[in-house]
């Protein structure tokens, strides 16, 4: 049998993405083990998929921003865990600006003999099966499907039947989205959790221990046993659960399937992603007044700015769910409305149909929600376009301040119509028409414009080029300031609505 080895060391929505190639290593039937090496800021949605049997955290030099410095505790700290955990291979999962060959040198160095990625530089022997972006597969594709390309020229493909789409679990182990996680039984087991009476012995439950001065791995730390290589102290889940406290409530009332909502999250942690905030406020504002009930989430630094775009007419959430928490929340709304971040593909993985506020600094084509219906709006030819800026380059932002309240709304109902449909064909006694598969599909064209959907992707109305002129948010932060500035992203970042990160060298 096969222990392997996945990478992904980057972000929450990255890690996302990689979850239909993980659920295709996991499904081979020679692989016993698969254990997920990830970054800081994808640990929380690490921690929603099914097939990983064990994580470990660490912060990448090559990938995170601020990057950590390079010194040899801190490399030791994987090279030590790779070597206790004798892997039989490593499949390094990548972005197409990012480079498997660091990581592939260090676990090498930690004796794994036989490593996968995709490189457009020369790898020698740090590779021992290289795929070359451009030449053995197309650069512009989905992320999802770039990661199931990588793992299948590994040797691991999705089995017959599966629909390639992302997919996460729930604490009971049913799929967010099912009717097995929608059902009564599976709403009272997330009360539980927000509670605090989910079990502690649940494989999600238990965060990784916090580094501190000792080291890695927090002090003691328990030498390599039958519980793992690097059997590290875990903390029990605290009582906030998925719904922290002592917003649980609001979160509680918010699920109540009676009362149908749209959400809107308005952050993003780069901020060139992100929608002007008086925007997004006028956004929940024109929705309310359509008769739509308006939910605002938000991490816990985000709370400024969750209560302006909230206003008076939204529900606040800013600050009051974790990664699962809000997971609950997406999976239950009728669509929803954010910037190329990290909830973004957290919808997508519930299955929840998204209006994607897309600034073009990323290819659309790559970065888009995966495998639900998606609504694309802003200038997607803007001068910001592939510029990987993670500060906007463009005095005022023209690519996201383009689109209006309006063009929102209209989107919105254009999905909640589209549905609905489906729902009221069953109600009349026609079979309703399947859809095909996410993996088949590639966009062909960053929109918004008139041309030809593609399965997965609702291309939207174009956008007004003329912005509506707004008054400032009441509150500063340079997390959502536009800037004439622009730097280079070294690498995808996601917004993560958790407390706390878990920091490098953790094992669950």
């Amino acid at each position: 049998m096969t222990k392997v080895l996945a990478a992904r060391l980057d972000s929450a929505g990255d890690v996302l993405v990689t979850g239909p190639a993980i659920r295709a290593i996991a499904s081979h039937p020679e692989v016993s083990e698969v254990a997920l090496l990830c970054g800081p800021q994808g640990r929380a949605a690490a921690e929603l998929l099914p097939e990983p049997t064990e994580l470990f955290t660490w912060a990448s030099p090559w990938t995170i921003v601020p990057a950590p410095p390079v010194d040899d505790e801190h490399i030791g700290a994987l090279r030590d865990y790779v070597r206790h955990a004798r892997f039989d291979e490593a499949v390094i999962f990548t972005s197409f600006h990012q480079s498997p060959l660091p990581l592939a040198l260090v676990l090498r160095l930690a004796g794994i003999k036989r490593i996968s990625g995709a490189s457009t530089d020369f790898a020698g022997s740090l590779l021992d099966v290289r795929l070359k972006p451009g030449e053995d597969f197309p650069e512009d594709q989905p992320e999802v499907e770039r990661a199931l390309g990588i793992a299948a020229a590994a040797g691991y493909e999705l089995p017959a039947g599966d629909d390639g789409r992302m997919h996460i679990v729930d604490p009971t182990g049913a799929f967010f989205g099912t009717p097995a996680h929608l059902r009564p039984a599976a709403r009272s087991g997330s009360s539980a959790a927000a509670s605090g009476t989910m079990s502690a012995s649940s494989r999600l439950d238990a965060p990784a221990a916090p580094r501190d001065a000792a080291g890695p791995l927090s002090a003691p730390a328990a030498a390599p046993d039958a519980a793992g290589p690097l059997n590290a102290p875990t903390a029990p889940r605290d009582a906030a659960g998925p719904l922290s406290a002592p917003a649980g409530d609001r979160a509680s009332r918010v699920l109540d399937p009676d009362e149908p909502y749209v959400v809107v999250h308005p952050g993003a942690a780069v901020p060139a992603r992100m929608w002007p905030p008086e925007r997004s406020a006028e956004a929940v504002e024109l929705l309310s007044a359509h008769g739509h009930r308006v939910v605002v989430t938000g991490g816990p630094n985000e709370t400024a700015l969750t209560s302006y775009v909230a206003g008076a007419s939204g529900i606040d959430l800013g600050g009051a769910t974790d990664l699962r928490g809000t997971a609950e929340v997406l999976s239950r709304a009728g669509v929803v409305i954010c910037g190329n971040t990290g909830p973004a593909h957290l919808s997508a993985a519930v299955g929840t149909p998204v209006v994607s506020l897309f600034s073009p600094v990323v290819p659309a084509v790559r970065w888009a929600p995966y495998g639900v219906p998606v609504e694309l709006l802003g200038d997607q030819d803007a001068p910001c376009r592939n510029s990987r800026a993670r500060d906007c380059p463009v005095p005022g932002h023209p690519c996201l301040a383009s689109v209006i309240a309006e063009d929102v709304l209209a989107a919105v109902e254009r999905l909640l119509a589209a549905a609905s449909a489906p729902a009221a064909s069953a109600a009349a006694g026609a079979a309703p028409t399947p859809g095909p598969s996410p993996a088949a599909s590639a966009m062909t064209e960053s929109v918004p414009t008139a041309s030809a959907p593609t399965p997965g992707f609702v291309p939207a109305a174009s956008s007004p080029t003329d912005a509506h002129p707004a008054s400032s948010p009441p509150f500063s932060s340079p997390d959502i300031a536009p800037t004439d500035s622009a730097r280079t992203e070294s690498a995808q970042t996601d917004t993560a609505p958790t407390d706390t990160a878990p920091t490098e060298g953790t094992a669950r």
